[in-house]
């Protein structure tokens, strides 16, 4: 079993030249969950978790919910029933499958969302490819079927990038080209 915490206090005050505001302090919770082993590579975990995407820094959020991992040598299988906190009160029900072959890795996942009165599914499908130390390439196709955005029952959109390193340095400098399109109704 492992439990893990990690909450954030923010606390701060302004001036302006007309007013002071007093110190404000605001208390964050994360993640708080506990994970329990179910089999030799599977795991199930129950709590608040975080779902990140470590290329895109705007994709992270904090879910409540309960997980189930599936990790093997060259593939992941993972289900998940979640809710999402702060300003994403919609439900989920996700289910994702990927593979790794080497340095590259691609699989599928899907996502129902229930934000009422609007339900829709998100089917989305990706490709990473590392080329060289230097040098990575990524693909992410998606849709999305139902009550889409603008009034539009379907939505697709793709996004493609390049990773460019420089150097072997800890501040880890490098260069993203990328391209990304959508249809009037993808979110």
């Amino acid at each position: 079993m492992i439990a893990f915490g990690h909450a954030e206090l923010d606390t701060g005050s302004k001036s302006t030249q007309d007013r002071r505001y007093d110190l404000a302090t605001q208390w964050k919770t994360k993640e708080a969950f506990v994970s329990f082993k179910v089999g030799a590579q599977a795991r199930v975990t129950v709590g608040r978790m975080r779902f990140s995407d470590p290329h895109k820094w705007v994709a992270d959020l904090a879910v409540d919910g309960v997980h189930y991992g599936h990790k093997g040598k060259q593939q992941v299988t993972e289900f998940a029933v979640f809710r999402g906190t702060g300003d994403v009160t919609a439900s989920y029900l996700m289910a994702h499958h990927g593979r790794v072959m080497g340095q590259n890795r691609y699989g599928i996942l899907a996502l129902l969302e229930n934000d009422s009165p609007d339900t829709r599914a998100h089917l989305a499908g990706y490709a990473n490819a590392v080329v060289s130390k230097k040098v990575s390439y990524e693909l992410n196709l998606g849709a999305v079927i139902g009550d889409a955005a603008n009034g539009k029952n379907a939505g697709f959109g793709i996004d493609v990038r390049s990773i460019r390193k420089f150097g072997t340095s800890d501040l880890n400098p490098q260069m993203m080209f990328g391209f990304a399109a959508g249809t009037e109704g993808y979110r």
